[in-house]
């Protein structure tokens, strides 16, 4: 299979990215707005959480409504291909959950998976 036509490495390259899946959990959950989102995932930068909110639109996951108010209001919202990413998301969830202890236990002992 070619690596452009890979269904597992199209996925990867949407979602690839220290805040993409974190910043489509907020945007389901309700948080919407730019500076809300800023405020959910504070521990990125606000340059960083637009890009990938960028590349998260430009893809197709997200919409961007410019709503023509003083001051300028905006908002994102998942589109149906952004929905279809949620059971995945879930699933990832569960298989951590599952996991979690025996990776934390492996990288104290190895040092792995460390950032």
């Amino acid at each position: 299979m070619e690596y452009a036509n890979c269904p597992i490495r199209i996925t990867l390259d949407i979602i690839a990215g220290s805040w993409k899946l974190w910043l489509i959990q907020e945007i389901n959950n309700g948080i919407v707005r730019p500076s809300d989102i800023q405020r959910s995932i504070g521990i990125a930068s606000k340059r960083v959480l637009n890009k990938q909110l960028r590349e998260l639109e430009e893809v197709g996951i997200i919409t961007k409504t410019i709503y023509p108010v003083i001051p300028l209001k905006v908002e994102y919202h998942l589109t149906d291909a952004g929905k279809g990413l949620l059971p995945i998301m879930e699933a990832m969830e569960q298989w951590g959950k599952e996991y979690k202890n025996t990776f934390l236990e492996l990288r104290s002992k190895n040092k792995i998976i460390q950032k």
